[in-house]
């Protein structure tokens, strides 16, 4: 016998299949993922192509320059710490004129600039709206006046030189000579401070085989220190001197290079001692 159609037309003993989603179909899954990604490629597309920092940028520029029209421009500059860095230098380094947009000045490189000026350390450059730059100074204070090659410059604790020959209205510094002496005159420095009698007999200080230091007394003593812990040495010699008068007995070298002992020597032409500025060989 047969098998009898029912009504639906779906003959008996078979299971009904169930009808798919639309959306489950291959062909409709391309469709949609084209549609998804079809608009983050574009704005890919339209970010890497530089448009969309073209855009911004034009935007930002036409913001600072409407709020300049509104007051946010540069009136006055206000300059703190300024006292060895000529004014001129300092004004052009800034490179702002009034009416200048407040927002539209690049407070990093007018720092950078400042900070590229001999006599200035570090500088701070900040707005105060609506229309005042501040800027603040810090200047190099001179530590030493170094002669090289028969030149002389200022040159700060940090080893920086700041100003070259001519120098003007400076005294009381110690000279250092030798190639490598500015990078090693704080140390000396800080040295020579903890026995001001041994200080203020030095007018020079030669750096030897950029090991150590030889000092120069106004006397024309010559002082051998040694190439480690030249403080300790510097404190022996000021017991001698306390205790014997070793500084003012007209001898040539005094040697401290030894640890345990001071070694002096008579009779001996003093080394030639560095130039003061101005004077020539």
């Amino acid at each position: 016998m047969k098998d009898s159609e029912s009504d639906t037309g779906v003959k008996r003993g078979r299971k009904r299949r169930r009808a798919s989603p639309l959306w489950r179909s291959a062909r409709m899954r391309f469709v949609l993922g084209l549609l998804v990604l079809a608009p983050l490629a574009a704005g890919a597309w339209w970010w890497s192509s530089g448009r969309a920092a073209t855009v911004a940028g034009e935007a930002a520029d036409s913001a600072v320059a409407s709020a300049a029209t509104l007051g946010f421009a540069v009136d006055e500059i206000l300059l703190a710490g300024r006292e060895k860095s000529a004014r001129a230098s300092v004004m052009k380094a800034i490179g702002l004129r009034r009416g200048h947009p407040i927002f539209g000045i690049d407070l990093a490189s007018v720092r950078r600039r400042l900070e590229g000026l001999p006599w200035v350390r570090s500088a701070i450059v900040r707005r105060m709206l609506p229309a005042t730059v501040v800027v603040e100074l810090i200047e190099r204070q001179p530590l030493v006046i170094w002669q090289h090659e028969g030149a002389f410059a200022l040159v700060d604790a940090e080893g920086a030189v700041i100003e070259r020959a001519p120098l003007e209205g400076v005294s009381g510094l110690l000279t250092v000579v030798g190639k490598d002496a500015p990078g090693h005159a704080a140390e000396l420095i800080d040295a020579l401070a903890g026995e001001p009698a041994v200080m203020m007999r030095t007018k020079a200080a030669v750096r030897v085989a950029e090991r150590r230091w030889n000092l120069h007394l106004e006397n024309g003593i010559i002082v051998q220190l040694p190439e480690v812990d030249p403080a300790s040495a510097l404190a022996r010699l000021a017991a001698y001197e306390r205790a014997r008068g070793v500084l003012e007995q007209g001898v040539a070298v005094l040697d401290l290079r030894l640890p345990d002992r001071l070694i002096v020597r008579t009779g001996r032409e003093a080394e030639p001692g560095p130039l003061r500025p101005g004077q020539r060989t």
